[in-house]
């Protein structure tokens, strides 16, 4: 799928369009000596991100998307400048790949997840990416280019970085790097090749920081080294973003070995995460029940807890809720302290027909786990299912407040609201969605009809009237293309009050 998204993304881009969906995105039309700036770019690292969201490419599952961010998070912390911030996504695809793009935001395919062999593997690749970001290459390939345009930027971006470790085929990058650039690609190609080792001096380092197996990241080398046959060689050796040598393996593995040797055993969460990558690849949900019990049947004594989540998770995704309880009750009661095993065990009780021993289980869970980010949003939809929005409103209300939101978090926190009846907050939810998603014309109406709903408070209509006040005059300024002031999604951090 995502071979025919850097196409799609080349063609389908046009300046006007990103600006009219993307008001805050930055002129990039630099003079030779300009400098980006960090706002720059992660405004547009987060416009490339917007688009393949808005595409369907990025996962949404939160467990995933909570576990990639956790494992980044840890490797970072050691990169960070005191500004520089990190997003952390998975793209739904099997290739085996990953990139960084402007402003800290590194992007993982399934494909390279299910592909590592351990969790340093995985940790090796992420460090290699934080270290594009933390020694500024992607900032200084873009300045590079003086006067290019905004357009031709992102599409090379989107032609190295998307391109990733096994890359798209070779026809697909060519026609890219047509549309993108043409022969004047070469030169940045180069300059980015050169920035690949030092990316794995510095990433290493940061690998070790973080308490992982320097080895991880020659150890992955060596697998993309073997996996790379025919359908590798048809990438020209230029065009790749990340070329995988015996120089540099050697290399990152006498860099591994001059540091103090350490086993680090993979965590669960990792096991986990490739256990449910591997049930939501299959075709159906039938047939990741099918190759499970194939596999079990193979190996019936086999009995590791990555296995058993998985059978218990397909399982329920079969609709065998009932089958999958008995298989989930002793793996959570051997383990309650790995918030998968609680999330499942709810939400596979709820399917059953279980609903106050569901809700039950997530409430004490969430004693447990406070404000953990997949769990409550799990234990949230829940509840507006089993007809409590208003216990999962005020429960969204508390996380949105207090972690970095997301635009999933928003639309459930509306659904909430909406179901209570607080119609005036559900438009303002929505209106805060649809502004993350960089739609801010859509963000505007939604508060118009906030400003009509009967049921807001003088405070509340002031709030919205000021906010709505905002995001038009952004959207005038973008239509006249200036931005003199930072754009509604970034002026500040919108607080949710409770009603």
């Amino acid at each position: 799928m995502l071979k025919h998204l850097i196409l799609l993304i080349l063609t389908s881009f046009s300046l006007q369009t990103w600006a009219s969906s993307n008001s805050d995105l930055p002129d990039l039309g630099l003079s030779a000596s300009a400098k980006i700036s960090s706002t720059q770019e992660y405004q547009l690292g987060r416009a490339i991100v917007r688009d393949l969201q808005q595409r369907g490419a990025i996962v949404q599952d939160p467990e995933l998307t909570a576990y990639i961010q956790s494992i980044g998070n840890q490797i970072s912390v050691h990169a960070h400048d005191g500004e520089q911030r990190f997003t952390f996504f998975i793209i739904d695809d099997p290739q085996v790949n990953a990139f960084a793009l402007p402003g800290g935001f590194i992007g993982v395919h399934t494909g390279l997840i299910t592909t590592t062999s351990n969790e340093n593997e995985l940790a090796g690749v992420l460090a290699h990416e934080i270290a594009h970001v933390s020694q500024k290459h992607i900032a200084r390939m873009i300045e590079s280019q003086g006067q290019t345009s905004l357009l031709t930027t992102a599409a090379t971006l989107a032609a190295l970085l998307i391109g990733g470790l096994g890359g798209a085929d070779g026809k697909t990058i060519s026609a890219a790097v047509q549309v993108a650039q043409g022969a004047a690609l070469q030169q940045r190609i180069n300059f980015t090749r050169e920035n690949e080792y030092e990316a794995d001096r510095v990433g290493i380092n940061f690998l070790y920081e973080a308490g992982f197996d320097p080895q991880g990241m020659p150890s992955f080398f060596q697998t993309l080294s073997r996996r790379s046959g025919v359908s590798g060689q048809q990438v020209p050796e230029f065009l790749r973003t990340h070329p995988v040598s015996t120089n540099r393996i050697a290399e990152t593995r006498n860099r591994a070995e001059l540091l103090p040797a350490r086993q680090v055993p993979s965590s669960m969460s990792y096991e986990l995460a490739k256990a449910r990558l591997n049930v939501f690849a299959e075709d159906s949900a039938t047939s990741a029940l099918k190759n499970l019990e194939a596999r079990i049947e193979r190996h019936p004594t086999e009995e590791r807890d990555d296995v058993q989540y998985a059978y218990g998770l397909a399982l329920a995704r079969a609709g065998k809720s009932s089958k999958a309880i008995e298989l989930i009750e002793p793996l959570f009661g051997r383990n309650q302290n790995t918030v998968a095993y609680h999330i499942l065990y709810g939400e596979t009780l709820f399917a059953d027909g279980q609903t106050e021993a569901a809700l039950t289980r997530l409430k004490r869970s969430q004693i447990l786990f406070p404000r953990n980010v997949p769990l409550t949003m799990s234990h949230a939809n829940i509840l507006i299912e089993a007809g409590n929005p208003d216990e999962a409103r005020t429960l969204m209300l508390d996380l949105v407040n207090n972690v970095e939101y997301t635009t999933e978090q928003l639309r459930i926190l509306a659904m909430a609201a909406n179901a209570a009846g607080f119609n005036g907050d559900a438009h303002y939810y929505m209106s805060e969605f649809h502004v993350l998603n960089g739609q801010l014309n859509l963000a505007a109406d939604q508060l118009k009809m906030a400003l009509k709903s009967p049921d807001i408070r003088d405070y509340q209509y002031a709030r919205i009237e000021t906010r709505l006040e905002d995001i038009e005059e952004v959207i005038v300024k973008s239509r006249r293309g200036k931005r003199k002031r930072k754009p509604a999604s970034q002026s500040r951090r919108t607080g949710f009050t409770p009603t």
